[in-house]
């Protein structure tokens, strides 16, 4: 009886694993076609802009418009479905974090479940004595051994508390939710609390967006100032110079922003991608030189 147990344990373990092995290869991989999609989609917009190619044909609602010529109301669309498509690629890129999240979350459940079993083996478990609580001085039996005994809601609720991980995902929906002031202090209080934690550079980055979607443009600035000049290699170095360009733009200084968006343009030559497009994009918004 007891092997048909352990056998069963390893059987639905093995499916587990197999199945945490496959479910983030398929979801992975239709974010990745969706980001692919997206990143062609730019580019052809960006080109239909602002090198006066053809647009594409949901956005020519005039048939008799001259060749390569872009409205102002097919302009003013484009510009609209680019932001679209920069809100829809940070909310892939917000899904694929929470993907990473729980997986680990359930790699750490298989490992504990594991222990677990090999703790409550009724093999290790020794056969109780008289002997096995130590008697006091009054003869009454010690309590020792409850000290360490807590309800396990108690303990979920310590570790949630001190898992950083979970800090990360709470204020990422906030901001995922539009709730920017929520947000704002959530990530703060992450980068305050974990500011080694491997997660500190993409909740600086989102802390900074806090700021730049209400508008505070010289507090955007500084946060992705100083998330570039820590590490201007790491995944979200690009993302942090060009909304620092951005941010710098809707402050009025045209030459900061210009010489950003040039920076970007250089560091990446000759490997297009939606961060360049982008960058171009607000290099001729602003009439940069």
């Amino acid at each position: 009886m007891k092997r048909t147990r352990t056998q069963k344990t390893v059987f639905l373990g093995a499916v587990s694993m197999v199945m945490l092995a496959a479910f983030p290869a398929f979801a992975q991989q239709d974010v990745s076609a969706r980001l692919s999609r997206m990143e062609n989609e730019i580019q052809t917009l960006s080109r239909a802009l602002f090198k006066g190619e053809t647009p594409p044909a949901e956005y020519q609602p005039y048939e008799n418009s001259t060749a390569g010529a872009v409205s102002a109301d097919r302009q003013a669309a484009l510009e609209l479905r680019l932001s679209q498509i920069e809100q829809e690629m940070a909310t892939l890129t917000g899904r694929i974090e929470e993907q990473d999240y729980a997986l680990r979350n359930l790699q750490n459940r298989l490992e504990q479940i594991s222990v677990e079993r090999i703790q409550t083996s009724p093999v290790s478990l020794p056969r109780p004595t008289a002997q096995s609580a130590p008697a006091l001085a009054d003869g009454t039996a010690g309590t020792l051994g409850t000290l360490s005994q807590k309800p396990n809601g108690a303990l979920s609720a310590n570790a949630e508390d001190d898992d950083p991980d979970a800090a990360y995902q709470r204020a990422y929906a906030l901001m995922r939710d539009r709730h920017y002031d929520e947000a704002e202090k959530a990530f703060t209080g992450f980068l305050s609390r974990y500011p080694a934690h491997r997660l500190a550079d993409n909740a600086r980055y989102w802390l900074g967006e806090t700021h730049y979607v209400r508008g505070e443009y010289e507090r955007a600035a500084r946060l992705f100032a100083e998330g570039y000049q820590k590490d201007p290699a790491g995944p979200k170095g690009p993302d942090n110079l060009l909304k620092l360009g951005m941010s710098l733009g809707g402050m009025g200084k045209k030459d900061d922003a210009c010489l950003t968006f040039s920076q970007i343009l250089k560091d990446g030559a000759g490997s297009p991608n939606p961060i360049q497009d982008r960058a171009e994009a607000e290099r001729t918004k602003l009439g940069c030189e």
